[in-house]
Parts: C-alpha cells; sequence; structure tokens
C-alpha cells in the first residue's frame, strides 16, 4: 500500500505459509479494512481462531483474510474442496458480509441448503459464488454454478441499492436466464451477468460466435463497466462506437450497459433478446490484443 502521491510505502507485508500462494483480488471495505483473497498450496498458512476452516482439503485451496484498519490479521481462512480452487473476485457485501467468486473442480466445494446450484456438473470446472459472515468465520450462503464445460466467475461488486453484480464466462449452453436480452449461448465462450438482491433480478449472457472474456467490472449509479476480450468478429457494437468492427484474432472490449434503467422496463410489453444493440448503450471493440482495466 502506497500514499497517494505514490512517495511513501504506507503498508506492505508477506502473507503465506511454505508453499505457493496465487494472489485473487483486494478491496477495502467501509471501515477501512481490507479483504484479501487468493488459492494457497500451504498446509501451514496463516488462519486465525475460529475460521471455518484450518487445515487444507485439497491441492490448492481458497484462502479468505481480513486486515484491520491497525494493520492487523483479524480472521482467516481456509475455503474449498478436494481438488483445485481458485478465488478471482472478492467484496463486501450487504451488512458487511464478505463475498468471493471464482471456479473450482471440487465436487464438494461447500454450498448451502438454499445454493442455486448444490451439485457440481461434475464435467470440468464450475464457478462458484460463497458469502462469509463479517469475521469470516460462517458461510452464509455458497452455490456452484455450472454445467457441462469450463464455466468460472470472475468479478464481483456490490451496489449503491446493496445488489451483487458478477460477471464471468461459460463455455456450456443450457443455462438457465432470468430478464435475459440475450439467453441464447452462441459462442465457445460467453460472458455471464447477474443482477442478485433479495433475489435474482437478471441473468444474460452477451457474446457472439466465438470467445469472449470480462477482464474487470466497476459500478456506477445503476451503470455497469466491463473491459475484456473477444475473438468474434460479429460482436455486438453500438451505433457511436470507436472502431465498429473486429481488427484481429483478438479484440479488447469496452461495454458499458445501464442495468437499473434496463431492469425498469415493462417486460409484458417488451419482447427480450430481439434487438440486442438496444441494450447495449456503447460498446467499442478497440484493436488490441485486450482490455486489461478500466477506472471511472
Amino acid at each position: 500500500m502506497v500514499s497517494s502521491d505514490l512517495e511513501e510505502v504506507v503498508f506492505s507485508s508477506y502473507i503465506g505459509g511454505s508453499g505457493t500462494e496465487f494472489p485473487g483480488e483486494i478491496c477495502v471495505t467501509g471501515d477501512n479494512s481490507f479483504l484479501v483473497s487468493g488459492s494457497t498450496s500451504s498446509v501451514d498458512f496463516p488462519v486465525t481462531e475460529g475460521c471455518i476452516r484450518s487445515e487444507p482439503l485439497g491441492e490448492h485451496d481458497n484462502f479468505i483474510a481480513k486486515i484491520s484498519p491497525s494493520r492487523e490479521l483479524v480472521a482467516c481462512t481456509y475455503i474449498g474442496g478436494s481438488d483445485v480452487d481458485h478465488t478471482f473476485g472478492l467484496c463486501e457485501g450487504p451488512d458487511n458480509t464478505i463475498v468471493s467468486v471464482g471456479r473450482t473442480w471440487s465436487d464438494d466445494y461447500p454450498v448451502s441448503a438454499d445454493a442455486l446450484q448444490d451439485e457440481y456438473s461434475g464435467v470440468e470446472v464450475d464457478g462458484f459464488l460463497t458469502i462469509f459472515g463479517e469475521e469470516g468465520t460462517e458461510v452464509i450462503y455458497s452455490t456452484y454454478y455450472g454445467r457441462d464445460s469450463w464455466d468460472s466467475l470472475l468479478q464481483v461488486n456490490m451496489d449503491e441499492k446493496d445488489r451483487l453484480v458478477v460477471t464471468g464466462f461459460v463455455l456450456s449452453g443450457g443455462f438457465e436466464t432470468v430478464n435475459a436480452f440475450q439467453s441464447e449461448y452462441k459462442g465457445s465462450s460467453d460472458i455471464v451477468l447477474m443482477v442478485w438482491g433479495d433475489e435474482i433480478e437478471l441473468i444474460t449472457l452477451l457474446g457472439s460466435y466465438s470467445s469472449e472474456h470480462p477482464f474487470e467490472q466497476i459500478l456506477d449509479e445503476g451503470t455497469i463497466y466491463v473491459v475484456g476480450q473477444t475473438e468474434s468478429t460479429s460482436f455486438p457494437v453500438s451505433v457511436d462506437t470507436y472502431q465498429g468492427s473486429h481488427g484481429g484474432q483478438k479484440d479488447g472490449f469496452i461495454w458499458v450497459f445501464d442495468y437499473d434503467e434496463y431492469l425498469a422496463e415493462d417486460r409484458s410489453i417488451q419482447p427480450l433478446g430481439v434487438n440486442l444493440v438496444k441494450y447495449t448503450p456503447y460498446i467499442v471493440v478497440l484493436g488490441a490484443v485486450a482490455a486489461w482495466f478500466i477506472v471511472i
């Protein structure tokens, strides 16, 4: 952690054991604690008393850690199944909960009784979403998200209405959608977007007939900004786009979507999926290998 003028190292620390750690995500909470996620092969990772799991179960288990404003490790736990698990996205959720998303090869990843999908698909890789209590000592909610191929949830943030907004990609068809503007799986991988409040408000796909991957998302008052990579020559673009055609084998993209406005529309009279460009108010394809980061 460095100062805003980039002139001073404010805080820096190792976190790990005798094996290998892979960083996942870091975020700051409302009380200026920060959350850290990743995966570890260490059998002696520094977990805290009362944690969900004090010993690893698989080859690579996820870890979730919370560091207080005074820079103390106040919560740290293993979480995962008996195979490989990776956490990619992390945020503070409603009521100071901790939310993580990622992917798992484990058929015994911990899921809750009310899970959207309570069983591993058993084919390749499933995504997961897990919600922990504030102190990281209990799993409040956890679910798989996957079908017959390589499916991953990569980013999660909480919006101003305390809804979780999740992005990822799927290589499987046949997912159920909710209020989708694209319900049909089209490519070798499509983007998936979820908006999740007290109930699931939106699950939709976005993509064309090749491969799409989101790399980062940020939220701003009911609008999501996503950057990523596409190999599709027919990826949907908006009328006012900066670059309207695919430039090479792999191009970057920027997707700006007002999901609040979209969800406010009358579904009884608005057919879904008829005009995809209507629901992609600004997409630009960049003549680059990929778009990795975005800030507003």
